[in-house]
This record gives C-alpha cells, structure tokens and sequence, in this order.
C-alpha cells in the first residue's frame, strides 16, 4: 500500500512538473509560432511583422514591400490562393537555457497533400518570444 501511494504521489508530481511548462514557456513560443504562421501564410504583413525579430523583419518588410507593389487583382487572387493552406506543428524542442526554440511544422498545399516539412526558429528578443528564422 506505502508502494502505490508514492508511485501515485510521483506520477502526480512529475505530470504537474509537465503542465508548468506546458503553460508556462513552451505555450508562449508555441502561440508566437502559431499566430506567425496564420499572419504569415495568408499574406497578412501587418500581423506577422510585430512578430519577428529584428533580422527576419527586415526581410519580410522587403517580401512586403514587393507584395504591396502588385496590383490589388493580383493580391487578392494570391490571398484567395493561399486560403487553403493549413499547418501543424509537430514539435518544438528548445535549446538550453530555454531563450530559443526549434519549430518543426508540416505545411499542407494542395499540391503537397501529404505535407511539406518546414522549421522555424522562435527566441527570447527584449523579453518576448520572436519569430527569428525560417528555414
């Protein structure tokens, strides 16, 4: 009986250990992969931007700025395009001490029915979680 009150006691203290990190760190790099992801690939600038660092910003200003220079016909029939495009985030592994982290995600076209595989990296930038590269 004292056997399987300490094996419960430690399931329940290693799955709360799980659950505050869970909520704590890995949500917050995960929401940041996930609302950069929705801006991203359905060509909403304005959201995406605040979420990258400063280096990836600088270059998705310039994919911005190229996209803006289209006709608004060609825009919208972009956007409308990419509507179907859907994602999932497979894994997210950090590096020590915790202030970065590698996405793993699959990205689902209709073309690529079976998922691209695709990565980004998110970090700690001025205490909040960046997207800081896409590879």
């Amino acid at each position: 009986m004292k056997h399987l009150f300490i094996f419960i006691a430690a399931c329940l203290f290693l799955s709360c250990g799980q659950s505050s990190d869970k909520t704590g760190t890995g949500t917050k790099a995960e929401k940041i992969a996930q609302n950069f992801l929705n801006a991203y690939l359905h060509l909403d600038f304005d959201e995406a931007l605040p979420l990258c660092g400063l280096a990836l910003q600088a270059d998705l200003e310039l994919s911005a700025q190229r996209f803006y220079s289209l006709s608004p016909d060609i825009q919208e029939l972009l956007k409308k395009d990419l509507e179907v495009y859907q994602y999932t985030i497979n894994t997210i592994d950090f590096n020590p001490p915790k202030d970065s982290a590698f996405v793993a995600y699959t990205l689902f076209t209709p073309e690529a029915v079976d998922g691209i595989p695709s990565q980004l990296t998110v970090a700690l930038e001025e205490q909040e979680w960046k997207v800081v590269k896409l590879l």
